[in-house]
């Protein structure tokens, strides 16, 4: 097969695709799974905090509902919540390390409830951004073409 030049005379590169493959692990699948980590260390936390706490609406559990993309949930005093919301989370991550079938489709329907939450509580008067600023970061994580073909999702 004779070789094809361009017009500067150099040779094409090999045609290499962006995206990768069902089942490749890329680096985008790994910073989605650690940032889900993140949230659920960071709810895990919160919800230790609330059961040890006697007075739930102190100062730091008021800044961190406001910050988290639960703001939705600032009614509820017990800490088993938080605790079992973070296993889910947890869960997801694991699963999106793994990269299990399901697991793109709950870690995405897990951040759109957190930003639906934090839209809601910015609509209230209670501006949620960081909350909403992860949410954003992960959804497009999850977007991204090399993760959705990961998944079997493109």
């Amino acid at each position: 097969m004779p070789r094809e030049d361009t017009r500067s005379g150099k040779r094409p590169r090999a045609y290499r695709p962006i995206v990768g493959t069902r089942g490749e692990r890329t680096r985008s699948l790994v910073i989605v799974a650690l940032l889900q980590i993140l949230q659920s260390l960071a709810i895990l936390s919160y919800g230790l905090y609330r059961m040890m706490s006697g007075d739930p609406e102190r100062w730091l559990g008021e800044y961190f509902l406001r910050f988290t993309p639960f703001a939705l949930f600032e009614g509820i005093s017990s800490g088993w919540f938080f605790i079992l919301l973070s296993i889910l989370f947890l869960v997801v991550a694991v699963a999106l390390f793994q990269m299990r079938v399901w697991a793109w489709k709950a870690a995405i329907t897990l951040q759109g409830i957190g930003l639906m939450t934090a839209l809601i509580g910015y609509l209230r008067g209670q501006p949620n951004y960081i909350g909403m600023v992860m949410g954003i970061i992960l959804v497009l994580y999850l977007n991204l073409d090399d993760v959705q073909s990961a998944f079997g999702q493109r």
